[in-house]
């Protein structure tokens, strides 16, 4: 478990030094090798190097600011000195904290293993009525999460308060980062790895359409899946049920059921019948949690979300961004990694399906190439799989039982075949490469 004690020091001395550049001539000039001493690659392969170092020492200053914030909020946190709490959650350290809330590490007495434990603090010069309304959300979402036991759903163990302005809940502890924060850091992700993340997804969203009452999750984002192991290959969790809908059978009717907290969400991942207004509230079902898989599958392949991409909530509502997106349009230039581009330059051999298998070797395939081996799906396809999600009409787009039937997401879409021949138009579907080489388009 390790000790619990805070290091002592100033702020800096707690971060450690800052990491050494690979290729270590890359940074000060004092460390250059002569240029008799430098592999001899040419300016464009040269410039890619550079460029691939200063992708990855972005993504390692990003770490630093991150941890700077967290130590930041954790110095100034009422639970700093890592208290015990209801006598059996010794708290280890912060790991994130929101609008009213914090999220620390802690280790279960009783169970003997490591949880999440989301501190709630109400505002104190909230009016009683704010903070029991507050409440009362608090405890509908604890009802709704503690009866879920799905492998793929983060599970919820423990409720209980501190104080009148306090309350707290467990939640299972999951060791990686979610996908939001891996998108900051690497943009993209191959089409294996994205279809891998919404098959796990579409898996927990079938067990929540098939207990009783069903539920709907209404607020799936890439900040709502954690990766269990902070990698795109690994096992996913959803979390967070706090806008979650109940489908009993006093709310739901043939059409759906009434949307009443219109407005709250998450933007970007909300399907146009959300944002109807008109006498009476707009019908939702599960078919909104379909339109979210769609924009975070869009997403994980393209390095961008497909509607409102650069525009804040308020941007998106005043400009009814969603409402106007009736039709999902594809980038139509792939985007390539500096690391895959300096790599396909050095090892790829020019042409014949000795290319193709120098491709598979690296981890990476060109759009166009002849892929070997078992078979993938075409850029077509997956295209016509992200339609499906994201039909403007909720008449005309996929529940969560067709969706988990979809031949996009079913195991025969990777059995071999003899031909074997991929012409992804766009879209890898290479085996998973090491980050740093990732060609997705």
């Amino acid at each position: 478990m390790g000790s619990t004690q805070k290091p002592p020091g100033p702020l800096n001395s707690r971060i450690g030094p800052p990491p050494t550049p690979l290729n270590g001539w890359i940074g000060h000039p004092e460390s250059h090798p002569p240029a008799s001493r430098r592999p001899n690659r040419g300016h464009s392969g040269e410039e890619a190097e550079i460029q691939a170092e200063l992708e990855r020492l972005e993504r390692v200053r990003n770490l630093h600011i991150r941890e700077l914030k967290r130590i930041n909020n954790e110095d100034n946190s009422q639970f700093k000195d890592h208290p015990t709490l209801n006598e059996r959650y010794l708290l280890l350290h912060l790991l994130g904290r929101g609008g009213f809330s914090e999220v620390y590490k802690a280790f279960d007495l009783y169970e003997q293993r490591y949880a999440a434990v989301k501190i709630h603090q109400l505002n104190k010069s909230w009016r009683d009525e704010k903070k029991e309304n507050y409440y009362k959300h608090a405890c509908r979402e604890y009802r709704i999460h503690k009866e879920l036991d799905h492998p793929r759903i983060v599970k919820l163990y423990d409720y209980f308060s501190l104080d009148t302005d306090t309350f707290c809940t467990v939640l299972e502890y999951c060791e990686g980062n979610d996908l939001d924060f891996y998108l900051k850091q690497h943009k993209l992700m191959s089409e294996k790895e994205a279809r891998s993340i919404v098959m796990q997804i579409v898996n927990a969203l079938r067990y929540l359409n098939e207990i009783k009452p069903p539920i709907i999750h209404y607020d799936l984002k890439p900040g709502n899946i954690l990766l269990v192991d902070g990698t795109a290959c690994g096992e996913i969790k959803i979390t967070d049920f706090g806008l979650s809908k109940i489908m009993d059978d006093d709310s739901y009717g043939v059409d759906g059921m009434d949307l009443t907290s219109q407005g709250a969400g998450t933007y970007w991942y909300l399907p146009p019948e959300c944002f109807v207004v008109g006498k009476e509230p707009p019908k939702i079902s599960n078919k909104v949690d379909v339109w979210s898989v769609g924009v975070i599958f869009f997403q994980c392949l393209y390095g961008r979300k497909p509607f409102g991409h650069n525009q804040s909530q308020q941007d998106i509502l005043q400009e009814n961004t969603i409402l106007k997106a009736t039709e999902v349009q594809f980038p139509v230039k792939p985007v390539v990694s500096t690391e895959a581009k300096r790599q396909g330059k050095r090892s790829v051999p020019s042409s014949g399906w000795a290319s193709g298998q120098a491709r598979a070797q690296m981890g990476f395939w060109a759009a166009g190439a002849e892929r070997p081996g078992p078979q993938r799906a075409t850029g077509a396809q997956i295209r016509a799989f992200i339609r499906r999600c994201l039909a403007y009409r909720k008449e005309d787009r996929f529940d969560v039982h067709q969706l988990a039937n979809d031949p996009y997401l079913l195991p025969h879409m990777r059995r071999s075949n003899s031909s074997g021949n991929l012409h992804m138009a766009g879209l890898t579907a290479s085996p998973t490469p090491p980050a740093s080489s990732i060609i997705t388009y």
